[in-house]
């Protein structure tokens, strides 16, 4: 029983962990391709 819980609360741990990165790693891409449009634009 204590192990089903505790890989649930790995799985939940995992699952809070990527969608905290997602948008973060997104977010870093974006300015990532907005700087590099800037540096091809000036």
């Amino acid at each position: 029983m204590f192990l089903k819980y505790r890989a649930f609360f790995a799985y939940l741990l995992k699952n809070r962990l990527i969608v905290i990165i997602l948008p973060v790693y997104i977010w870093y891409l974006s300015l990532d391709f907005i700087g590099n449009i800037c540096c091809f634009i000036t």
